[in-house]
């Protein structure tokens, strides 16, 4: 099934854990599909053209939106070993993060509550 298939498919009452299942379903894709986001996260090694057209085009529209949260630990999976002493392509590690964005980004409602 394809993400699309998947992220349609979600049929969660309430909307806040829809929306964080979907998130879910994205890192979940990112870690899978690593070779879609690794360019997002690699380090530009100049500060040329193409690398402000590769951030302006390609990194800065999914940071925006916060995208690129999803892929991070997979991408520098050798950092994230020495950082963490984990492996973030371990199947639990993945639902950990999946859980962790997902939390973060469509937080509890008492959470964003004003008070």
């Amino acid at each position: 099934m394809q993400l699309g298939e998947r992220l349609a498919a979600l049929d969660a009452a309430d909307p806040r854990e829809r929306a964080r299942e979907g998130i879910r379903q994205v890192v979940r894709f990112a870690t899978a599909h690593l070779d879609l986001f690794r360019p997002m996260v690699d380090p530009g090694e100049s500060d040329d053209r193409r690398t402000a057209w590769r951030v302006e085009r390609h990194a800065k529209p999914p940071h925006d939106a916060r995208v690129g949260a999803a892929s991070v630990p997979s991408a520098v999976a050798p950092e994230a070993r020495r950082l963490a002493g984990l492996d973030p392509s371990d199947p639990d590690a993945v639902e950990a993060h999946a859980d962790f964005v997902a939390r973060r980004l469509v937080p509890d409602e008492a959470e964003t509550a004003p008070g």
